[in-house]
């Protein structure tokens, strides 16, 4: 068999190892000048007044949940498990919503919520935010909207700006912004603890790693949406694959298919990673046990799971290995 093509895979250059060995010398282990001047760098970049580093875009949503004092929190159908799992660590009550069968993306303004959580699914941008609307972004793109509350983002090695495990959020609401950072630290204000907060502080070494890496963000995303077009050539009038915009950041490649179980198996056959995101959060056994969500409850959101399949997509995919993908494919969906 050839060598597997994993479905995701992180780079890591000289000019990141020099990054995080200049952290190791720094005498700064943790809350040092690599955080503060990641923040600065990554605000800057999402056109956002604020940014607050924390340890995981799980740690950055459950610190945006938790600074809102809202009691409903909103949040997809069709998303990782962590959108809505933090919700309920910050003692929220998590309201389900249906989600479009072809793109899986939240519909907005079905229902007025106290907190509508946005989900940048695959990468996908979406408009209509509104002051009570927090972005997961975890898939990027790396901007912010300015009528959002905040967005939160995921620094995870498969994600476009990597810092080992990471994540942070951004907002302009300087009182927001100065929540989440009490929070961040044990609810600390110098030596008072005056809120009951957490350990969700990022190492300054995967702060150097993510500033690295933050400076040729553009370029891959520029180069995953060149491997997403050619995708799109090869599959067009032959496979249906889930729709994106021209500004999407291409996190995700997924194909759309009616025997997707069938075809996982057929490319893990010729050494081809893939991967299913998501299934649907409240037909988990977690979610389904103990609310007594069931199956029909979410239409949208069961038709899009039970046919999307994630192919390889990543910068240093080369163009055998994409040509390798496309023919397993077109094996399995011809």
């Amino acid at each position: 068999m050839s060598e597997l093509i994993p479905y995701c895979k992180h780079t890591v250059t000289p000019e990141d190892e020099a990054a995080v060995l200049r952290a190791l010398r720094s005498g700064y282990l943790t809350q040092g000048p690599e955080i503060e001047a990641f923040e600065h760098e990554l605000a800057a970049l999402s056109g956002a007044k604020y940014a607050i580093a924390v340890n995981s875009g799980t740690a950055a949503l459950h610190l945006a949940y938790a600074a809102t004092g809202v009691t409903v929190i909103a949040v997809p159908a069709i998303s990782f498990v962590a959108t809505a799992n933090a919700a309920h660590h910050a003692n929220r009550r998590v309201e389900f919503i249906d989600c479009d069968r072809e793109d899986g993306l939240i519909v907005l303004g079905a229902e007025p919520q106290e907190i509508e959580v946005v989900v940048t699914l695959g990468g996908e941008p979406l408009s209509g935010w509104g002051a009570r609307t927090i972005v997961d972004a975890c898939h990027g793109p790396i901007r912010h909207p300015d009528c959002a509350l905040a967005t939160c983002f995921s620094f995870h090695p498969a994600k476009h700006v990597a810092c080992g495990e990471g994540g942070a959020i951004v907002t302009n609401d300087a009182a927001f912004a100065d929540q989440c950072r009490l929070l961040r630290s044990h609810g600390r204000r110098g030596t008072e603890m005056v809120a009951l907060g957490y350990n969700y502080r990022m190492p300054e070494m995967g702060a150097a790693l993510g500033r690295s890496q933050l400076a040729r963000y553009t370029e891959n995303v520029r180069e995953r949406r060149r491997l997403a077009h050619w995708y799109d050539q090869a599959f067009a009038g032959k496979v249906q694959t889930v729709p994106h915009g021209p500004e999407s950041a291409r996190h995700l490649y997924q194909l759309l298919l009616p025997n997707r179980d069938a075809a996982q198996q057929h490319l893990a056959s010729r050494g081809i990673g893939t991967a299913i995101h998501y299934p649907v959060i409240p037909l988990q056994p977690y979610y389904r046990d103990r609310y007594g969500y069931r199956p029909g409850m979410f239409p949208g959101a069961e038709s899009h799971a039970a046919r999307t399949l994630s192919l390889p997509l990543f910068p240093g995919l080369t163009e055998a290995e994409q040509d390798r993908v496309i023919a397993a494919v077109l094996e399995v969906a011809g």
